[in-house]
């Protein structure tokens, strides 16, 4: 008898302290255009799209040419610039990340150790040479006058000089993954460091976030000293992104895949997810939605959802984010796009998204 009035009180405790946590403010959008995109080179990182001045530019690749695509946000296809493969300037061997800033389109090419730039219509004109190895940087961003790289390794931020392209500043890691004596197989089985990165031109500040649990924004100057942390509670057990030893590298849960901001908020995607089987990657279902938070103070604000976009088998990236809209580029692993598209794809394919941008206005608190 005892030993049941303590279960029960316990159990009492349990519940009435789930009824105190804060519930989550969820704000419903409207999904306003798709259209299905090819010849991209399919990944989670989704580092060849990006939103400038109301068009969306990406990077697709055929027969030993690429080509910058530029679409309206209705989904034409406004203008295609050809670029030749190959080592040489203004050529691209291996780009990894697409930027555009102040009408220049920026290609950064890890193979070769340097961002090529080139005017808006694609007319080449110059590159710059990291002049030491920044070590595998997989997320950037840059303005005129520095680039900002996550290394997935032993680096959680590389400041460089834009003009120079020398490294100004580090911040390594507590505890590096590689050191000169390891090899990558010896971090089989570890969470991987891998960050976001996103410039805030107009306040000169950097924000870089967790890809893996725990669900974790920071926001440096460009001095590379931490102002602030921003976080959310998130109901969900998710599997940390962890090396695999072999290919494909990472399995598990993408906590934040692509970061925007805009005069006042900062918008952070869920990136859905994967497993790895007999070296065959098997796509997570897990809900998608986008968190909102108030830049300035970090305070959590709402997570934003589509219905017909519920439940994501496979990645999904934020693009950017207008006055107006949401753009999310998806790579569907069978049925993320089943509620759209009245079937399951057989194979993986890509999709770029725009959803409505006008929910958080005029938010309490504003």
């Amino acid at each position: 008898m005892f030993k049941r009035k303590i279960l029960l009180t316990i159990l009492l405790i349990v519940v009435f302290l789930s009824s105190c946590k804060k519930s989550i403010n969820r704000k419903k959008i409207q999904l306003k255009q798709y259209w299905e995109i090819k010849n991209v080179r399919s990944g989670f990182s989704g580092t060849l799209f990006e939103l400038y001045e109301n068009k969306l530019y990406y990077l697709t690749n055929k027969n030993n040419k690429y080509f910058l695509n530029i679409f309206n946000l209705t989904g034409k296809l406004r203008k295609k610039i050809e670029f030749k493969q190959g080592r040489g300037p203004g050529r691209l061997y291996y780009p990894r990340f697409l930027k555009i800033k102040t009408k220049k389109i920026y290609l950064y090419d890890p193979a070769l150790n340097k961002i090529s730039y080139f005017n808006i219509e694609g007319k080449f004109l110059d590159s710059i040479k990291i002049k030491k190895n920044i070590g595998k940087g997989l997320f950037m961003d840059m303005n005129e006058k520095y680039i900002f790289f996550n290394d997935m390794f032993k680096n959680k931020i590389v400041k460089v000089n834009f003009l120079t392209g020398i490294i100004k500043k580090k911040i390594k890691y507590i505890r590096p993954l590689l050191n000169k004596k390891s090899k990558n197989s010896s971090i089989k089985g570890e969470k991987t460091k891998l960050s976001n990165l996103l410039i805030d031109g107009e306040k000169n500040k950097l924000y870089i976030a967790n890809i893996s649990y725990p669900y974790l924004i920071e926001k440096y100057d460009f001095s590379l000293n931490k102002i602030k942390e921003f976080s959310r509670p998130i109901n969900n057990n998710y599997d940390k992104l962890k090396y695999t030893g072999g290919r494909p590298s990472l399995k598990g849960n993408i906590i934040i895949n692509g970061l925007a901001i805009n005069n006042k908020y900062l918008y952070a995607a869920f990136g859905g997810g994967h497993n790895v089987k007999q070296n065959k990657i098997i796509g997570y279902q897990n809900k998608f939605y986008i968190s909102v938070f108030k830049k300035n103070t970090g305070e959590f604000i709402c997570e934003l959802y589509n219905p017909k976009i519920n439940i994501i088998n496979g990645w999904a990236r934020l693009v950017g984010v207008n006055k107006k809209n949401i753009i999310v580029q998806v790579t569907d692993f069978g049925t993320t796009m089943c509620n759209l598209i009245d079937k399951k794809n057989n194979i993986i394919k890509n999709y770029i998204l725009i959803f409505n941008n006008n929910i958080c206005l005029n938010l309490p608190g504003d």
